[in-house]
């Protein structure tokens, strides 16, 4: 398991740090009418000005309204700069190309202290920084899938409502 629920609160089992977020590259995105953040992410320890781009961190973007309280967020699988790509209509979100990005990373911060009841998280995530959720009020569920790697100890802090994590296997 990588996360288990403890007194309704979720406790994380891991914390290395695998990938390295370069903020100083960044881009919007918008998917199903909310706005994102895009940062290009490299792993850590790679030479980035050699390294290959191994996808981008995504976060909520500030000019969004916090979410309707109970509400539902699908995170996307690929975001592009291209603002006419669909990523609903890309089945492969295992490789970054010319219509996008994969989503490899929930940024730190990323959906702090918004209402959404319910977070689905794609497959092509690998990583959950530290806070990506926390002060998340109205959260009771959350559902991650195989490609989540690492789980933070602060990623869900303070999501008093927080009772259910789903896996998606």
């Amino acid at each position: 398991d990588l996360c288990a629920i403890t007194s309704g609160r979720a406790t994380a089992l891991s914390a290395d740090d695998d990938y390295y977020i370069d903020e100083s590259y960044h881009f919007d995105y918008t998917y199903q009418g909310h706005k994102y953040v895009c940062y290009k992410t490299y792993l850590s320890g790679d030479d980035v000005e050699d390294a290959n781009i191994q996808g981008v961190a995504i976060k909520y973007s500030p000019t969004n309204a916090i979410g309707a309280p109970g509400g539902t967020l699908n995170v996307p699988a690929k975001v592009s700069l291209n603002p006419a790509y669909n990523p609903d209509e890309d089945e492969d979100v295992d490789v970054n190309d010319s219509n996008g990005y994969k989503v490899v990373v929930i940024a730190s911060g990323a959906f702090a202290r918004t209402n959404f009841g319910t977070i689905n998280i794609p497959n092509s995530v690998r990583e959950m920084k530290s806070e990506a959720f926390a002060y998340c009020m109205e959260m009771t569920s959350f559902t991650f899938s195989y490609g989540i790697r690492q789980i933070f100890p602060s990623t869900f802090m303070d999501c008093r409502k927080l009772n259910r994590i789903y896996y998606r296997g």
